[in-house]
């Protein structure tokens, strides 16, 4: 009898301990993160633009979704507290970002910022880019984010190869997806490696790993191969249902350091939501994992 309330009373206090818990959890402030970019952050078409757009807050008032609602869906599977608001418009460069939408990306209530720069600048200036640039974007956003909250995260959100941009470029006779890749990959880099600033999420190279391991089809323009996915929309350069998702838990597993394999793509998912077949979602969880357990590349010093 005696040991019987005893277990009674422990199980009480044990329930008491976790609802306590819970409480706290429940009760701390959300981390605040902002998403600055463009189209490849706010995304380019249906199912993914409008994602989740009543549940993350457009500083710019266009109503977007994108990356970001889809990164506010997975912290939710996760059960973690995050208020997400995107500073995004199409076609803009970071200096742009800079020198127009400085009230809002300075504000100090930030505790994370994902810097999303033009996909085509941080290549080298023989393929359309301009790296430089990219680098003093970063380093001014830098100090105006630290100047307002010196304890905040910056993130560089890495962004892809892509088959339209590869002949756009200048890489079809010149290593294709994987040397483009390759100079997105070394500029972020040099940023990272310059500036020190928090980490990169490396979601073009997650884009060509899935290419490398066969879950996608490098060049989807004479129709999809059986079996495999493809990254892109109909422009064959922005991302589709499955390359935004896919940025969106490389994203979520770096700066939660979540392991994206234990989340659920099933019913009420992010995965779900876009529709994406629940076994490549899986394989895509998987391959952000791989991605943000890398070690970090070296600084390559591309050329400006």
């Amino acid at each position: 009898m005696k040991k019987a309330a005893a277990n009674s009373l422990l199980a009480i206090g044990l329930f008491a301990t976790v609802l306590a818990i819970t409480g706290s959890v429940q009760a701390s402030d959300p981390i605040e993160i902002l998403f600055v970019g463009n189209s490849f952050t706010h995304g380019h078409s249906a199912p993914a633009q409008y994602y989740n757009r009543d549940k993350v807050t457009d500083a710019n008032g266009t109503g977007f979704g994108g990356v970001a609602g889809l990164f506010k869906q997975l912290t939710l599977q996760a059960g973690l507290n995050y208020n997400v608001t995107l500073e995004v418009e199409g076609g803009r460069t970071l200096r742009w970002h800079c020198e127009n939408k400085a009230a809002i990306i300075g504000r100090p209530v930030w505790d994370v910022v994902v810097l999303q720069e033009l996909s085509t600048t941080p290549l080298p200036a023989n393929r359309g880019g301009n790296p430089s640039q990219y680098a003093q974007s970063v380093a001014k956003l830098q100090s105006l984010i630290r100047a307002n909250n010196p304890a905040a995260s910056i993130y560089l959100y890495e962004t892809w190869a892509s088959p339209a941009s590869v002949i756009k470029q200048g890489y079809t006779n010149s290593g294709g997806l994987q040397a483009m890749q390759n100079d997105l990959q070394a500029a972020t880099y040099d940023v990272y490696h310059d500036l020190g600033v928090t980490g990169v999420a490396r979601v073009g190279d997650a884009f060509l790993k899935a290419v490398d391991q066969g879950l996608a089809d490098p060049d989807p323009s004479n129709g999809v191969e059986p079996g495999k996915i493809n990254f892109w929309g109909e422009d064959a350069r922005h991302a589709g249902a499955y390359g935004s998702y896919l940025s969106a838990v490389v994203i979520f597993a770096k700066i939660t350091g979540v392991d994206p394999r234990s989340l659920d793509v099933g019913e009420g998912s992010a995965a779900q939501g876009l529709g994406l077949d629940v076994s490549m979602a899986r394989e895509l969880n998987r391959i952000a994992f791989e991605m943000t357990t890398l070690a970090e590349p070296a600084r390559q010093s591309l050329p400006n």
